[in-house]
Parts: structure tokens; sequence; C-alpha cells
């Protein structure tokens, strides 16, 4: 496991206390491997470490309190497979709270 993936994997399992960590946490996720669309109204994030993935889903549900999915998909490179984590957010009222 390469120095990166420990240092995610690590910083995945402490839940900061304070609302505004839990928002600044969000807010870096989202930065690193967010993306939010004006024309659908949604707040995506797309990642290969599942480590960041869980954490994403947990801060909106203990910060938001929004419960949403994790979809796993997996992707062919040549000859490695790898998986890809994607979290998305649909609904319109919670979108908006969150980027408030």
């Amino acid at each position: 496991m390469s120095f990166s993936s420990e240092v995610k994997e690590e910083l995945s399992r402490h839940l900061p206390t304070a609302r505004h960590c839990q928002i600044a946490e969000t807010a870096a996720i989202l930065s690193l491997c967010g993306q939010i669309s004006e024309k659908d109204g949604t707040i995506r994030i797309q990642t290969e470490n599942a480590y960041v993935a869980r954490k994403y889903f947990t801060l909106l549900q203990k910060t938001f309190n929004i419960d949403t999915e994790i979809a796993i998909r997996e992707k062919q490179y040549a000859q490695k497979k790898e998986m890809i984590y994607h979290v998305e957010i649909t609904d319109l009222l919670q979108v908006q709270n969150v980027l408030q």
C-alpha cells in the first residue's frame, strides 16, 4: 500500500466532532474529486479510493443528514481492473444545503 493510501485510510477513520471541521473536510473532498453541475443541479464525487468515498458518505450523513448511496463501477485498464466509487446528491434542497 502506498504512503498516500495509508494516509487516506488513517484520515478516513477520524471524524471530527466540530461541525465546521466536518464542513471543511467535505469542501476539501469536493474540491479534489468533486463535480458540481448547475445544469443537473447535482453534486458528484468520483474516486478510486474506497476510504475517500466512505469518508464523504459519512460526512454527508453526520454533517448534513443526507442519505445517499455509493455506486461502484469496475473499470478495465489494459490488464488491470480498478474500482471507481461514485457518490451523488441529486435532491436540489440537499445540494443547496451542502453548497451553503
